[in-house]
């Protein structure tokens, strides 16, 4: 077996292999919803809004966005397992609004009004503690599947 087809096989079979995966497209979605959550932050500032309001619009559109792609290409639903769409953008977004919005705004202060980070160069500085911990959210809460109970839906002897 050549060298790429043993890296494909552990990334597709082994769990550890998996669990990367799901965090590259999670990152892949990340990067374009960075771009769509910084384009309307700094298109806000430019406007003249403050950096909160230009803050919790991209987060808003980021979210819905965001939820959009990794439903689609990251958290799948597997086979035996049920989600609720709604359910799961619910609680996409309280799992985005603890790191996107709340620790967010709270950092975006702490550089911004108290080490005299450029409003620009702050959006950037988030995203190093806020991409590991939405990942973790969405992973073990947001998109975690319903299993349905094998023993509850078998045929009655």
């Amino acid at each position: 077996m050549s060298r790429f087809a043993s890296f494909k096989n552990w990334l597709l079979v082994n769990p550890v292999g998996k669990l990367f995966l799901q965090f590259v497209k999670f990152g892949l979605v990340g990067v374009t919803n960075t771009a769509l959550a910084y384009g309307i932050y700094a298109l806000v500032l430019w406007r003249g809004g403050h950096y909160i309001l230009a803050s919790v619009l991209s987060f808003v559109i980021s979210v819905a966005w965001s939820f959009l792609l990794n439903n689609r290409f990251v958290f799948r639903k597997e086979a035996g397992e049920t989600r609720v769409w709604w359910k799961t953008l619910l609680k996409t977004y309280l799992a985005y609004a603890s790191t996107g919005l709340l620790l967010a705004n709270v950092l975006l202060y702490l550089w911004i009004d108290i080490l005299n980070v450029n409003e620009y160069v702050a959006f950037f500085l988030n995203l190093i503690i806020t991409i590991p911990a939405n990942f973790l959210i969405n992973k073990l809460w947001a998109f975690r599947n319903g299993k349905q109970d094998s023993a509850k839906n078998a045929p009655e002897n």
